[in-house]
């Protein structure tokens, strides 16, 4: 079985965890998200309104304070 790399980018520069936040995988961001340190998953998440996959990455230590590529917050 190969493994991926949580933190190599596709073609689109976006990583498995990233897919994974923006469409509300949240299995896969469980998964995921420890054995990485992305911030913008949150911001995923948060732009798509999946809360349970927010309140995971919360728990798990996701910086709130964290930004996209284009410097916006999960807030914004």
């Amino acid at each position: 079985m190969k493994m991926v790399d949580p933190d190599s980018p596709g073609p689109d520069r976006k990583t498995p965890l990233l897919y994974a936040a923006e469409h509300g995988q949240e299995t896969i961001v469980k998964l995921v998200w420890p054995q990485t340190d992305q911030g913008t998953p949150l911001w995923w998440a948060a732009c798509n309104g999946y809360e349970t996959i927010i309140t995971s990455l919360l728990t798990q230590g996701a910086d709130p304070k964290s930004r996209s590529s284009s410097g916006e917050t999960p807030l914004f």
